[in-house]
């Protein structure tokens, strides 16, 4: 039995020293990320790839410790995830703060940010900042999805709707779009009936 909780369990002062050294970890390489992650992302060579998967690498062995068990992988994964909710809330706030409206910090749940369901954030080459907010998204990620998923001029999109974690739904203008397609999309009733096939 001894043998099996060396493998599975850890001690109280084992959690806490990975709590710790995630938190270190994941600001270090968050940090490494901001600074050298544009770079290394645009780069599709495999000394990219192999620079990225051994950052990955070292932190996650070195959150561990001397000795890895699966209490201490799922301390590791729910300090993570808590740190990625905690930092996401904090972006959203900053952002929010950035425009000026310090109600808006309060009113958007963190469960909301979770949900993601379909939502429209654009229409007519016009951006919804608030249904951004509402998903977690900030302009600059929807900017880069809308120029990924083929969009060159705001002008050309007639609706844009965010599908959850799936991507993006473009509708260029002259394009219309089936009634039924829209029912249960949050912002639906921005569409503009120009765009919706009945």
């Amino acid at each position: 039995m001894e043998l099996l909780w060396a493998h599975v369990g850890i001690t109280w002062w084992g959690v806490l020293g990975v709590i710790l050294a995630t938190l270190v970890l994941y600001l270090v390489y968050a940090g490494a990320l901001k600074v050298f992650g544009p770079r290394l992302s645009a780069s599709t060579s495999t000394l990219s790839i192999a620079v990225l998967a051994v950052l990955s690498a070292i932190a996650g062995r070195s959150m561990l410790g001397d000795s890895p068990t699966l209490l201490g992988g799922l301390t590791a994964i729910a300090t993570l995830l808590a740190l990625e909710a905690v930092m996401g809330r904090l972006r959203l706030a900053a952002r929010t703060l950035r425009r000026g409206d310090r109600t808006a910090v309060r009113k958007q749940p963190v469960r909301r940010q979770r949900a993601r369901r379909p939502t429209v954030a654009l229409v007519n080459g016009r951006i919804h900042d608030d249904a951004l907010a509402g998903l977690g998204l900030s302009r600059e990620q929807f900017l880069g999805q809308l120029r990924q998923a083929g969009v060159h001029h705001l002008a050309d999109a007639g609706l844009v709707i965010v599908e959850g974690r799936e991507g993006l739904t473009v509708i260029r203008v002259g394009h219309t779009i089936d009634e039924v397609l829209i029912e249960g999309v949050v912002g639906a009733d921005l569409v503009s009936a120009t765009l919706i096939r009945r």
